[in-house]
């Protein structure tokens, strides 16, 4: 849970709420920001979210609704077929996705070794690696 004095500061307002007028933010309660601009917007925003950063900077994400443009035709085909023992075979062998619980399982298996070399101890009567002692 997010508590009061613990969270970072974070103002969001939809359209209502804000405005944009000659490259200036315009907040609800008369509160007017300059902003510096990472690149133009390519769209009217819906919402803006004002927040600070661990830093104290201070932060505007716009909400802008994206233009989907489709990708020209290649002429080449990818088949698809969802399985049990694969999640996904395609006639290309780069595409293939192997099934999740293998990456599950070798993620159990790496973090068991690393707990394992965490508990590891020099044997009893040779000193220290010149790293430990760094």
């Amino acid at each position: 849970w997010k508590k009061k004095r613990e969270a970072r500061p974070s103002l969001n307002y939809t359209r209502r709420g804000f405005r944009l007028d000659d490259g200036r933010l315009h907040l609800a309660a008369g509160i007017v920001l300059t902003v510096v601009w990472s690149r133009e917007l390519p769209a009217d925003p819906s919402s803006v979210r004002v927040y600070q950063d661990s830093l104290g900077h201070w932060y505007a994400s716009f909400v802008v609704p994206a233009q989907v443009e489709p990708l020209s035709g290649t002429g080449r085909v990818l088949g698809v077929d969802w399985g049990v023992k694969e999640t996904a075979t395609t006639t290309d062998d780069a595409y293939d996705l192997p099934h999740g619980e293998h990456g599950k399982r070798a993620a159990q298996r790496l973090a068991r070794y690393q707990r394992m070399m965490a508990r590891r101890r020099r044997p009893k009567g040779q000193p220290a690696s010149a790293g430990y002692r760094q």
